[in-house]
């Protein structure tokens, strides 16, 4: 039976050959069995709670006592068991571990990080300087390797739940007009055009734009197929899936159709539809620097907008033309509809008004209809 022993004070009162040495309360808990772990305290109140303690793991499948592994142990095994991760969230993560959680947390145990002790960080990157956002980023990936650990019974419950955070202040998201786009088109390299002008009717993300080959074009007519995309980890290109690992397939207008249908025949099915000027894979950083940010100071748009808003625009089109949600999910290649609504909702609110007209406009046609009848 499990008990907690004063080891200053035998029950008579008298004194130990221990009085006054170490720590007096010792908690000694029992498995039932004959196994027994021995821990000693400064107060009773916590021998009694690590006797808790010990029971709350046996009840949720632990092994009190079990072996205890360092934050850097289970980070190293964490970071070998993601085997589905693309090469450049790996590298992320990776340089995330090495320059942050391990050098701050891998010389301790796992069941000895404390909600204190992540506060603390997090404190200590706000005073670093550094961003909302990037402090969100960081401690996403040590909310994971806790609950991995939980997963893997190393914890019974992980310290970085409910952790508050620096509030983030989300980048606006860049919608063009038609004629907004149409100045940004005149103004880019003719090279690229056709890229702009696939991605504002489809889009697509920028590496998926980059990536699409000729063997993706005619699978269905009107459609386009995306299942990959390529992306730039330490100067090297890198291609993968899409985002969410799975392909999908998008619309087409007919004229992009015929544009997407006349490179690929030039390319071949391996080859590029949108190389650079010298064939090769289009690097985003150079593309951006030699002809984007250009042709968007040309066009007299705002400094901050980036290739990714034309995805945001293709959204804002979509939804403005009476898409459904569903629709611009399948689209977008978003994870779920949810994701699609917490992205666009404002925009779908803004059609509210027009559903309402169009109801009006249904009831009237009706009224007017039997109206007719009934007078004939």
């Amino acid at each position: 039976m499990s008990r907690v022993v004063d080891l200053w004070l035998r029950r008579d009162k008298t004194r130990t050959a221990r009085y006054g040495k170490g720590l007096r309360w010792q908690a000694v808990w029992t498995d039932g069995r004959g196994g027994e772990l021995k821990e000693s305290h400064r107060t009773k109140d916590a021998a009694q709670a690590w006797i808790q303690e010990q029971d709350d793991k046996r009840r949720q499948g632990f092994t009190p006592g079990g072996p205890r592994v360092t934050v850097t142990e289970a980070g190293q095994r964490w970071l070998t068991a993601r085997v589905g991760w693309e090469a450049k969230t790996r590298h992320e993560v990776e340089a995330t571990w090495e320059k942050r959680i391990q050098p701050r947390f891998g010389d301790r145990l796992v069941d000895q990080v404390t909600r204190d002790d992540l506060r603390a960080w997090v404190a200590a990157m706000q005073s670093e300087g550094l961003s909302a956002r990037t402090i969100d980023t960081y401690f996403g990936r040590v909310v994971a390797l806790f609950s991995w650990c939980v997963a893997e019974k190393m914890l019974p419950a992980s310290p970085a739940t409910g952790i508050e955070l620096p509030k983030a202040r989300k980048r606006p998201q860049l919608f063009l007009q038609v004629a907004e786009f149409w100045a940004l088109h005149g103004a880019m390299s003719a090279h690229y055009q056709d890229a702009l002008w696939l991605d504002v009717t489809t889009g697509l993300r920028p590496g998926e734009v980059w990536e699409l080959r000729g063997r993706d074009v005619g699978v269905r007519r009107r459609r386009l197929r995306v299942e990959r995309a390529v992306t730039e980890v330490d100067g090297k290109l890198v291609i993968g899936s899409t985002k969410t690992g799975e392909p999908r397939e998008v619309p087409l207008l007919d004229d992009v159709e015929t544009m997407l249908q006349e490179r690929a025949e030039r390319a071949g099915p391996d080859g590029l539809l949108f190389p650079t000027a010298r064939g090769s894979q289009v690097r985003v950083t150079n593309f951006n620097t030699q002809y984007w940010t250009k042709a968007v100071e040309r066009a007299g748009l705002p400094a901050g907008l980036r290739m990714y808003d034309l995805r945001h625009t293709a959204a804002s089109w979509a939804i403005r033309s009476g898409a459904s949600v569903l629709s611009v999910q399948r689209m977008l290649g978003h994870a779920t509809p949810t994701e699609t609504l917490n992205t666009y909702a404002h925009l779908f609110e803004d059609e509210l008004d027009q559903v309402s007209k169009g109801i009006r406009v249904m009831l009237d046609r009706h009224k007017t209809a039997t109206g007719s009848a009934d007078a004939a």
